[in-house]
């Protein structure tokens, strides 16, 4: 990961620490890059003065190579990389689109009906429940704060299938284009990897549902599997998510997690904490998946910002 903006203190204080270690033990900057398998010593000096923040592996090459105990440097990367969230999450909702305004066509992600039919909406009323389920999952380990849709799993863990560094895995809004915009960024990673950023305006029960999600990649997916994704929000906000997938027909099946009364869906509130939280859902009983993807709630007209990241099963 390179990304770092220039008042980023936490970044600044982990590359003075980065060269203190590195000075102390009397070895060069090209000595350690040697050291740590890098074929050149110039980033370095770009981590050890804070203009960007280092990857996890160069960070823990440090901590080998210099003996530093007790993961003290990669305690600063996280509150670094929490501090460049929060600086991006400030950018964002500044420049947050007005649904009402018009957008570059270069700037849109193609809507349903651009790609595919176009699906029915989601319930106009569905039941909100606010308790937050929090479940041990031996896979996983959640963030504080962070949202848990996950029930306890054993076995292997799960593959990653999508993590969006290349456009073959793009998602797309499946349904209320009205209201939400997607787009891949990289001002917002998880484990350096790009993320796909939802915006939506509006998405509340007088002015429809939206949906985001995928129709391709998912030849390995079946009922009953469990899903892994990462989501990012910049702090708290009035919303929540549901998960879906479509079966051969291309109707809409809950997660079994988000399954409530009769056809009636349930939604989990976003987590209140910024940053990155990981959830479990699982595939309900289909013949055939075509389609996952999440729907997005708001409360207000307020933008909501989702980012979506590392999707494995």
């Amino acid at each position: 990961m390179a990304g770092s903006r220039k008042d980023n203190e936490s970044a600044r204080l982990l590359g003075a620490e980065l060269r203190g270690h590195r000075v102390a033990g009397g070895i060069s900057l090209r000595e350690l890059a040697r050291r740590i398998g890098l074929s050149g010593h110039g980033t370095l000096v770009d981590y050890e003065y804070g203009r960007r923040i280092p990857p996890e592996d160069i960070v823990i090459g440090y901590e080998r190579e210099l003996h530093v105990a007790g993961g003290q440097l990669r305690d600063l990367r996280k509150k670094a990389l929490a501090e460049l969230a929060e600086t991006e999450a400030a950018h964002l909702l500044v420049h947050a689109p007005d649904s009402a305004a018009p957008t570059a066509e270069s700037e849109l992600t193609p809507s349903a009906a651009e790609v595919e039919p176009v699906r029915p909406a989601g319930p106009s009323t569905p039941k909100r429940w606010r308790r937050r389920l929090v479940l041990i999952v031996v896979l996983l380990l959640l963030a504080a704060g962070g949202l848990a849709l996950a029930r306890k799993t054993t076995g292997p863990a799960p593959r990653l299938r999508m993590n969006f560094a290349n456009g073959a895995n793009r998602w797309w809004v499946l349904y209320g284009p009205q209201v939400a915009r997607l787009q891949r960024t990289t001002s917002i990673t998880y484990h350096d990897h790009p993320a796909e950023l939802v915006t939506v305006t509006g998405a509340s029960a007088s002015k429809g549902y939206s949906a985001v999600g995928i129709s391709h990649g998912l030849e390995t997916l079946r009922a009953g599997m469990k899903v892994t994704l990462h989501l990012w929000v910049p702090g708290p906000q009035e919303g929540g998510v549901s998960f879906l997938v479509h079966d051969s027909r291309g109707a809409n099946h809950w997660a079994v997690e988000n399954q409530g009364a009769g056809t009636q869906q349930t939604e989990s509130p976003l987590p209140d904490k910024g940053g990155w939280s990981t959830v479990v859902w699982t595939v309900p009983a289909v013949d055939h998946v075509t389609t996952i993807g999440m729907q997005i709630w708001a409360e207000n007209d307020q933008p909501l910002l989702v980012g979506v990241a590392d999707v494995a099963w």
